[in-house]
């Protein structure tokens, strides 16, 4: 294992396995612009610093993704059940239009822009 800040937070990672498992298994996770977002690598940081367990207090794994050619709620729903079949931990699938848009517009559908541009993918969005 490498002793860089990236060999570190990997060997900090391997040691929480649920964890660890959706990483290696990020390819069946197979999200549009798909993201691990990161509170559960957070809290294993602290949890190893803490002396805790890595996976201490670690009840879901926070996923965003994008797909503009679809952004019904009954795609996010068939990404969360095709999820929770993959692990033992609680999946929070969320399409970040989608999030924005409940969370903002209600049921409008809208364009989210940043920079004057529109956003197409989870990276854009700072």
């Amino acid at each position: 294992m490498e002793f860089t800040l990236t060999g570190r937070l990997e060997a900090a990672l391997r040691q929480n396995e649920p964890l660890w498992e959706i990483l290696e298994r990020f390819d069946e996770v197979a999200l549009p612009d798909g993201w691990l977002v990161a509170g559960a690598v957070a809290q294993t940081i602290w949890n190893l610093a803490c002396g805790k367990p890595a996976a201490f207090g670690i009840k879901d794994v926070d996923l965003v993704y994008f797909d503009e050619r679809d952004l019904s709620l009954a795609v996010e729903t068939g990404h969360e059940r095709r999820l929770r079949a993959l692990r033992c931990l609680e999946w929070v699938v969320l399409c970040s239009y989608l999030q924005l848009k409940r969370c903002h517009d209600g049921q409008k559908q809208v364009l989210i822009y940043q920079d004057d541009q529109p956003v197409r993918r989870v990276a854009d969005c700072r």
